[in-house]
C-alpha cells in the first residue's frame, strides 16, 4: 500500500521492497532494527478487513502528535475521506486516554493535501513565532 501511495504523491519514484521498507523505518523512528523512539506507534485503519489507511502517531507525556498518515489510493477508499477519519479517532482516543493536547502535525492552509486540517477548531497556530488561537477557520494564514 506504501508504494502506490508514495507512487501517486511522487510519481518520478518507482520504489522498490527495500525503498519502502527504508521509508517506515524512517517514518517509524527506527535505525538499522533499533527503535530509537518508544513512543510511536501506527493505527491501522480497515474496511472489510482490508488495510486502507496508516496513522504513524507519537506520543508524549501529555500529547498525541499525528505524524504521517498514509492510504490506499484506489478510488473506492479515496472517496471515504480517511485522514479526516483519522483525526477524528486520534482525538477520541485523546480524551479517552487522557491527552491533553493533540497536534495534527505540519499545517500549509494553501495545500490541499494538508488543508483538511484547518477545518478542527478551535486549534493554535504559530504565526510570527507565536501561538495564535483559531476559532474560525482561516485559510489564508
Amino acid at each position: 500500500m506504501m508504494a502506490r501511495y508514495n507512487l501517486r504523491h511522487n510519481p518520478s519514484d518507482n520504489l522498490d521492497r527495500r525503498g519502502v521498507i527504508e521509508i517506515l523505518e524512517n517514518i517509524n523512528g527506527i535505525c538499522d532494527g533499533e527503535v530509537m523512539y518508544k513512543g510511536t506507534v501506527n493505527f491501522d485503519y480497515r474496511a472489510g478487513g482490508k488495510l486502507v489507511g496508516v496513522g504513524v502517531i507519537d506520543f508524549g507525556a501529555v500529547s498525541v502528535s499525528s505524524c504521517y498518515f498514509y492510504y490506499d489510493t484506489s478510488h473506492e477508499v479515496m472517496k471515504r475521506s480517511l485522514g479526516t477519519f483519522s483525526i477524528l479517532k486520534e482525538i477520541e482516543y485523546c480524551a479517552l486516554n487522557g491527552y491533553k493536547f493533540y497536534y495534527l502535525g505540519y499545517y500549509i492552509s494553501k495545500c490541499k493535501a494538508m488543508s483538511y486540517k484547518g477545518r478542527f477548531l478551535p486549534h493554535e497556530l504559530l504565526v510570527g513565532g507565536e501561538w495564535q488561537e483559531q476559532v474560525v477557520q482561516n485559510m489564508h494564514i
